[in-house]
């Protein structure tokens, strides 16, 4: 490894070199052996020319893996690059197959025992991603090499490299006699195994060596109580089994690292793993605690995934998209203003879709879910008070809850002002932060918010004055809101879907002017004199 400098005036500097240290993210429960080298440059000015060269070469003569061999190598980063070298020497009796984006093909030398393929790039411009944007796979230079032609010959490898360890013990023999007894129905099957995984292991990723691609016996998961994400996959997936249900692992490159070329073949590219159960077409994330059957994180959605069935047989899919009727939510405000300005109130949420696991979670302490209610409600009306909160016990995909409190704000006042929305909307911040974009805009998911407000006036009150209703519609979405009046009570009745979730630069100008349309239609005010 060599680290240098060469300064503008001719000099050439060697880095300091800091020493190695083992690379891990406690705070993600992830434990691996890699490790990482610091060095540091000094002296550095304008126009000088940093070089990085290093060789990885295998310490030991036996591959850990059997016969796999694969690496993704990312050209350029966040500073302009003058030129980089990848240089890969192979036995000749190994065939490799290769694909590179934004580069030439390599080069080949044929030698006597080995052959050396040469990539190289020159002039390669700086890369800085913007928030929620397209990953380095789909914007920068890399090359992708894997011993691998097809994804059946990686699927055959992988199948028998994780085959021992789906063997189950007597007692998860026993688990499963107890739930296919319980459980005739096939698909309450599945739901039993699923929340049993879940419930019963934690995540915990102990990736050390061959255990970075392989899973530890689903015995020893099962028994300590913690794995990764392929760990918990492979568990379930051999309880489904054991169950007479057909259950594949599925490799998943999440929708954080982006879309990749398809070819060649390698489990490199992955960096989650997930069951498929092709009888009901489910995809069950063994990691994602709070979700149901049919609460795909939204991660794992519309991604490349790898299903590996038990004889090998490997298909390379797309996972499924929820739509903006799929992640749904609603809240039903009932308000009543007394005449003396006080405002008596009872409510109602239901959520289902990509905010059900994360509502679930945040609620799942009893004694949260009252300042739940409120913070969300004081968002809007800072003084709210919540005096209660009702959660039934059901374990449904979706998650209701229901309230009721009361807001002083205008009590001994003459005028109340009362809002268009009880939930917050501040749909540029959340959205469409920037002014501009050069890269496209990555939403996580279409969603659909439909709001039912009802205020009760007192005899005597006189609403001053009346938004007029509203209807936006464009391709990114549409809003409406309607006002309407009947003897003392008003109702406002608002529904808004966000439909796109990839907005290109050129069209972000006109997705922010619609998220900001949307934003100022709630932003209408009731005017209410109080008798």
């Amino acid at each position: 490894m060599h680290m240098r400098v060469h300064h503008s005036d001719g000099r050439t500097s060697e880095a300091e070199d800091l020493g190695e240290s083992l690379l891990f993210d406690s705070s993600a429960a992830n434990y691996d052996d890699l490790h990482t080298r610091q060095y540091r440059f000094r002296d550095l000015h304008a126009g000088d020319v940093i070089e990085l060269e290093y060789t990885i070469a295998p310490l030991t003569t036996e591959n850990p893996y059997g016969q796999y061999f694969a690496q993704l190598v990312a050209f350029g980063s966040s500073i302009p690059c003058d030129f980089q070298r990848y240089v890969l020497r192979s036995p000749r009796e190994v065939r490799l197959s290769s694909s590179e984006r934004a580069l030439p093909p390599a080069t080949m030398q044929r030698r006597s025992s080995e052959d050396v393929r040469i990539w190289e790039g020159r002039d390669i411009a700086s890369l800085v991603r913007e928030p929620h944007s397209p990953s380095w796979s789909e914007q920068g230079a890399y090359v992708h090499v894997s011993n691998f032609e097809t994804w059946q010959e990686l699927g055959k490898w992988y199948a028998n490299l994780i085959r021992p360890q789906f063997k189950l013990n007597a007692e998860l023999e026993q688990q499963v006699a107890e739930i296919v007894r319980k459980h005739p129905n096939r698909l309450d099957r599945v739901a039993a195994i699923d929340e049993l995984v879940l419930t019963n292991t934690r995540y915990v990723a102990l990736e050390l060596g061959v255990y970075g691609f392989k899973p530890y016996p689903v015995t020893q998961t099962f028994a300590r109580r913690f794995g990764d994400c392929k760990d918990k996959a492979s568990l379930m997936v051999a309880l489904l089994r054991a169950a007479d249900i057909d259950a594949h692992i599925a490799l998943v490159r999440t929708k954080r690292l982006g879309d990749i070329i398809a070819q060649p073949a390698s489990v490199s590219i992955f960096d989650h793993a997930v069951v498929y159960v092709p009888e009901f077409e489910l995809w069950l994330d063994g990691t994602a605690e709070f979700s149901r059957l049919r609460e795909l994180p939204v991660d794992d959605q519309g991604v490349m995934a790898l299903t590996v069935a038990a004889n090998g047989e490997a298909v390379l899919r797309r996972t499924p998209i929820s739509s903006a009727a799929d992640n749904y939510s609603r809240r039903t405000i009932n308000a009543r203003v007394d005449a003396d300005g006080t405002i008596r109130f009872s409510g109602a949420t239901y959520v289902r879709g990509e905010d059900a696991p994360e509502l679930r979670r945040q609620l799942e302490p009893g004694e949260s879910k009252l300042g739940y209610v409120r913070d969300r409600l004081a968002q809007v009306l800072p003084a709210v008070e919540v005096h209660d909160v009702e959660l039934p016990l059901s374990l449904a995909d979706a998650v209701s809850l229901s309230f009721d409190g009361e807001l002083t704000s205008f009590h001994g006042r003459h005028l109340a002002t009362l809002p268009s929305s009880w939930m917050e909307r501040n749909y540029v911040e959340t959205l469409a932060s920037k002014n501009s974009r050069t890269q496209a805009l990555l939403l996580e998911a279409p969603w659909t918010t439909t709001e039912e407000i009802h205020i009760e006036l007192p005899h005597g009150a006189h609403l001053i004055g009346l938004p007029e209703n509203q209807s936006i519609s464009s391709e990114f979405g549409t809003a409406t809101i309607r006002y309407e009046i009947a003897g003392d009570q008003v109702t406002i009745l608002s529904i808004v879907e966000f439909k796109a979730t990839l907005i290109p630069a050129a069209q972000y100008a006109a997705f922010r002017e619609f998220a900001a349309g949307v934003e100022t239609a709630f932003h209408r005010d009731l005017e209410v004199e109080l008798p």
